[in-house]
Formats: C-alpha cells, sequence, structure tokens
C-alpha cells in the first residue's frame, strides 16, 4: 500500500510550461507528507521566536527527557513543549524544502540556493513564473485558439487540456468566456465529429458541461462503430437471422 502510494506521487519535473500542474501536485504531495502548513503560511510567533533564540532549540531527545522528569517545573514544561513545536515545524520545513528540490529541473537549483525555508522557495517560484505575465498570456491564448485534438486523445482528455490552458490563464488574470474555451475546442475536432459540431451550432449550445456530455456520446457511437458493434441509423439493422430486420413489412 505504500508503494502504491509513493507510486501515486510521482511528479513531473518541473520545467518551463508546466509550472501550474506542478504546484497543484506538489501541493498535494505536501499535504500528504503533512508540511504543507510550513510552506502556505509563515511560522506562528512563538515558533519563530524559537527558532530563532541564541544557542539554539535542544535535541528532541533531550527536551523529551526533560520534559518526562520529575523535577521539571509547570512553567519549563510549557517552554520544552513549544521548543518541541518549533522542531516540529522546522523538520516539515526540512522536508518540503527537500521534496520540492527533487522535483525540480536543474534551471531552477539557484532559488533553492538563495532561499532557506521552503516557504521562501514557494514564493520565489510562483514569482518568477508570474514575471512572465504578458508574454506568457498571449503564448495560451495562441494555443486555446490553435486546440486541435490529437491522434489517440481521448474528448475527456482533450477537453480537460482546454480546461486547463484557460485556469492557467485565470491565474494570470487573463480569463477567457466560456464561450471562448467551447469555441475553441469544436474548431479543433476532427472530420469524424462534424455532424455533431452542427447540431451544436444549430442548438446553440455554449455551457461547457452540456458540450462535454455531446461529445462523449459522439465518441462513444464512434468506438462502438470502429469495432462493429453500431451501425450508422440509416442502415437495415439485421435480425438474428442474418436477415434485414424490416423484410417482409409492406
Amino acid at each position: 500500500m505504500v508503494a502504491g502510494m509513493e507510486a501515486a506521487m510521482k511528479i513531473t519535473k518541473l520545467g518551463e510550461d508546466n509550472h501550474v500542474t506542478w504546484f497543484a501536485d506538489v501541493e498535494q504531495v505536501l499535504k500528504i507528507k503533512n508540511c504543507w502548513e510550513a510552506v502556505d503560511t509563515d511560522p506562528p510567533a512563538a515558533i519563530a521566536e524559537a527558532l530563532a533564540a541564541e544557542g539554539g532549540i535542544p535535541s528532541k531527545a533531550d527536551l523529551t527527557l526533560t520534559l518526562a522528569a520529575a523535577d521539571t517545573t509547570a512553567t519549563e514544561r510549557t517552554i520544552i513543549r513549544g521548543q518541541l513545536r518549533a522542531l516540529e515545524w522546522r523538520r516539515n520545513d526540512e522536508v518540503a524544502k527537500a521534496l520540492m528540490h527533487l522535483n525540480v529541473k536543474s534551471i531552477h537549483h539557484a532559488t533553492f540556493r538563495l532561499a532557506s525555508t521552503g516557504r521562501e522557495v514557494w514564493v520565489q517560484l510562483q514569482q518568477a513564473f508570474r514575471s512572465r505575465g504578458l508574454a506568457r498570456a498571449m503564448d495560451m491564448r495562441r494555443q486555446l485558439t490553435g486546440m486541435r485534438m490529437e491522434a489517440g486523445e481521448g474528448i475527456t482528455e482533450y477537453i480537460n487540456r482546454g480546461s486547463m490552458l484557460c485556469y492557467e490563464m485565470r491565474q494570470l488574470q487573463e480569463a477567457p468566456q466560456e464561450i471562448d474555451l467551447v469555441a475553441a475546442l469544436l474548431s479543433g475536432l476532427p472530420a469524424e465529429y462534424d455532424t455533431t459540431v452542427e447540431l451544436l451550432e444549430l442548438l446553440e449550445l455554449t455551457s461547457l458541461s452540456e458540450v462535454t456530455e455531446r461529445l462523449i456520446t459522439a465518441e462513444v457511437k464512434h468506438k462502438r462503430m470502429a469495432r462493429g458493434t453500431e451501425f450508422p441509423s440509416t442502415c437495415n439493422r439485421v435480425g438474428a437471422t442474418g436477415a434485414p430486420a424490416n423484410m417482409g413489412r409492406t
């Protein structure tokens, strides 16, 4: 079960054009590892103070022994518990930073040398991609308007690809309308979907959910016809005996 979970947490390394999915995937992995809080927020004041204390914090083993000692005062116990929380925060931060480092390409390694915490790494990586704003937004809009369904790509995968582009554009405050996404998707379908596209245009359907439903239905029919398990409605259906189903009708 552990091996299965580790396999599910594999992430495509952060490169130049996969940052939207990378940030989303890494967030989920850090949550599974219970260290997302160390990346998502600054440490609470008490923890920050303990981490910055002169002389540092004693080891967890020493703190645990002192906490268990009978002569430890209530005030000392409160301080020790705070130090243990600070050690846990620091450990979570180290795990988060290491996980991110292992899941980026070498072009991003300099960020880890310049940042001292996992949160600093996260913020600097986000800022680096946001700084590409206009050029990236223009490139994504070109990708959207020029979308084409690839060979072997399913309808759901194709639509998700377009939806992800729109999500990334919204991150850059360059949000297209739903009708723009629908128009781009329909324009990029192969010829076998021409009849379905004409019907959708005739019905003036612009809702992505409705269009998705119609396209998935059409995809299922195309697959059945390709396997020979369904015939076009214009053809005579053959009965169990092999004769046309309408034989003998007047």
